[in-house]
């Protein structure tokens, strides 16, 4: 019973367009969110490496004026988990 509805959505997902558009934005969702990580990541490496404040590690590194709100937000909170 279980595997019938598996091989059932299983196709779903493989063979009709809404399947296909489904699996597609999954992807590009778990994408964005693993660049999102690796570039706190890499803030959070600069401000600790180079001792700099959040604001000059962003500049240095090159975050868009549209994300730098929610990367600052990010990093101080990823620190004040840290202490």
């Amino acid at each position: 019973m279980y595997y019938d509805n598996l091989a059932r959505k299983t196709r779903e997902l493989k063979e009709t367009t809404k399947g296909v558009e489904t699996v597609c934005a999954v992807i590009e969702q778990e994408r964005k969110l693993s660049e999102n990580e690796n570039t706190l990541k890499i803030l959070l490496n600069v401000m600790k490496n180079q001792n700099w404040d959040v604001e000059k590690a962003m500049d240095v590194i090159g975050i868009e004026d549209d994300q730098r709100d929610l990367y600052a937000r990010s990093a101080r909170y990823a620190l004040s988990k840290q202490s």
